[in-house]
């Protein structure tokens, strides 16, 4: 559903633009009605429901406090399970995010392949348009299949595409490879977080999340600068590479969770 709305909103915004003559002030007032009617949704519609407190449960630990108690020795009262599965998985899901840089070099890439600049919003449509469509399908085929098989098969998606920006030459592939680019991410944008949640109670998913959350951000600068210096310094194509053998030696260890 989030996708859905990344599609019909720029689509919205297209339409709407001629209506109003190119002014883009009167088309960004119109996009504060759903952001409003989402705030009265969520406010007066949706409730939280946490998990049942066992007698003589405490507040779950953060990370901090954990690390705070195993330098003085003193055992932390409640504490997240970092299991063998977890750990490999995050170093994964790590040494992936070094390799994922910027969407925007996918566009520039197509550009320096041929693809002219106006149809750029024509690629991204499509990578949303095939990212919504089987998105629902792979969230529903995790929940009857080991999602670990689906991340994999989205990381060695995202390897073999990113080997294709690589290698290719001409435009005639460009697209194929978009719709692929959306392919991988509905095999891993829901499921890898249904994967953490399956590994973890309910009381500690907050913490595990902050965590795989601040993993993949602070590799998100670095994986998009090594990506720029590899372009300026040796090719177009040298990032695209690089990325391809991050993603598959994560989609190795995948295997091993």
């Amino acid at each position: 559903m989030d996708t859905a709305g990344a599609v019909l909103g720029p689509l919205s915004a297209l339409a709407l633009l001629p209506l109003f003559s190119g002014n883009v002030r009167k088309v960004f007032w119109l996009a504060t009605i759903p952001g409003a009617v989402c705030v009265v949704l969520v406010w007066l519609g949706v409730s939280e429901v946490r998990p049942a407190e066992h007698a003589g449960a405490v507040r779950p630990s953060t990370l901090l406090w954990a690390v705070s108690a195993s330098r003085t020795g003193e055992p932390p009262l409640h504490h997240v399970n970092w299991n063998q599965s977890l750990v490999v998985m995050l170093v994964a899901v790590s040494l992936f995010s070094l390799g994922n840089s910027s969407d925007l070099f996918l566009i520039l890439r197509a550009q320096n392949l041929g693809v002219r600049a106006v149809l750029a919003p024509g690629l991204g449509l499509l990578f949303n348009l095939v990212y919504t469509s089987l998105s629902w399908p792979a969230g529903r085929l995790s929940d009857r299949i080991p999602r670990r098989t689906l991340v994999v098969l989205g990381y060695f998606t995202y390897a073999a595409v990113y080997l294709g920006f690589s290698l290719v030459r001409g435009t005639q592939f460009v697209w194929f490879l978009f719709a692929a680019y959306g392919m991988y991410y509905a095999m891993t944008e829901g499921v890898l977080r249904a994967w953490i949640a399956d590994l973890v109670p309910s009381s500690s998913r907050g913490s595990v999340f902050g965590v795989f959350n601040w993993l993949v951000g602070v590799a998100a600068l670095p994986a998009s600068l090594l990506a720029g210096w590899l372009w300026r310094h040796y090719s177009p194509a040298a990032p695209f590479f690089i990325s391809a053998l991050l993603s598959f030696a994560a989609a190795i260890l995948l295997l091993l969770v």
